[in-house]
């Protein structure tokens, strides 16, 4: 009896398990892009144990992708309308869609083939025709390396990284999106300073000094301007604002300071380096 009991419960175990297992699969979001339907259905049927959706070519699937943010993405490499490699560049170059994985598939398995599809930011080559099962091992592939990176930026160790290196604990962290959270409610106020910051922080002038150039090795002023020309930067990616526009926005009410404010950090001039983003798609001259 007792024999049997514990087989029972071994077996009630696995089924939750399982059933779990399948209920988190289900929370995750595949993208399935290609032309051929008939590919769309059979990548569906693989993946029956995650949430699929479908595109049928590289436009589609962006005006999808401003609807909801995929976990990972399956893109085919020849298709009408937008290619793979298009759509691929795209997203790699959009701040909100650049960390999504990607496993292209093509019929086109040469070397050239393949180093130009990871050039362009895909994470996994597939070759067509592929089995079920590879399939299948791709994608667990790159969703656990995606919760291995999502386990380190909510650690320590990534916090460190953004500091310079430094390992900075709980309050530190909290110190930080509290002045950034107060920063950004204040950007197009010109008039806010380290002075501002520590009053609402609530700490002294000296208090403020010595916290920020720990963890960042800026004075407050190094950091308050460098906060600004960064979101600066950003719009100038990401909007169809004017470049005196964008500097209101940002704080800045004198152009010739903001112009070598800018060019100081990114070595060129704003119009220069929109130029440069919208001509190559770079989104740092600095890396």
């Amino acid at each position: 009896m007792k024999s049997t009991k514990k087989l029972q419960e071994k077996s009630h175990q696995q089924q939750y398990s399982i059933s779990s297992d399948v209920s988190e699969k289900k929370t995750k979001n595949i993208l399935v892009i290609d032309d051929q339907e008939e590919i769309r259905q059979f990548i569906i049927e693989t993946l029956n144990s995650y949430s699929v959706i479908e595109a049928e070519n590289g436009q589609d699937a962006l005006d999808k992708i401003n609807k909801f943010l995929p976990d990972l993405i399956i893109c085919d490499v020849l298709m009408p309308v937008m290619d793979g490699l298009t759509f691929l560049q795209k997203i790699k170059n959009d701040i909100t869609t650049k960390h999504i994985p990607v496993i292209l598939l093509s019929s086109k398995m040469s070397v050239e083939s393949q180093i130009q599809g990871l050039e362009y930011g895909a994470d996994m080559y597939l070759g067509k025709p592929f089995h079920p099962a590879h399939l299948q091992a791709a994608v667990e592939r790159m969703l656990g390396n995606k919760e291995i990176v999502k386990h380190y930026m909510e650690s320590p160790l990534a916090y460190a990284e953004q500091f310079n290196g430094k390992l900075i604990d709980k309050q530190d962290k909290e110190f930080m999106n509290k002045a950034f959270e107060y920063l950004s409610q204040n950007l197009d106020n010109e008039t806010y300073n380290q002075d501002s910051l520590s009053q609402d922080l609530a700490i002294s002038r000296v208090q403020l000094y010595r916290k920020i150039k720990k963890l960042t090795d800026k004075t407050p002023a190094d950091f308050i301007r460098s906060f600004r020309l960064q979101e600066a930067e950003k719009r100038l990616r990401t909007t169809s604002k004017t470049v005196q526009e964008i500097m209101a926005d940002c704080g800045f009410k004198n152009k010739a300071h903001f112009y070598r404010e800018f060019a100081k950090l990114y070595h060129a001039t704003p119009k220069e380096y929109r130029m440069t983003v919208s001509n190559t798609g770079e989104q740092d001259p600095q890396k």
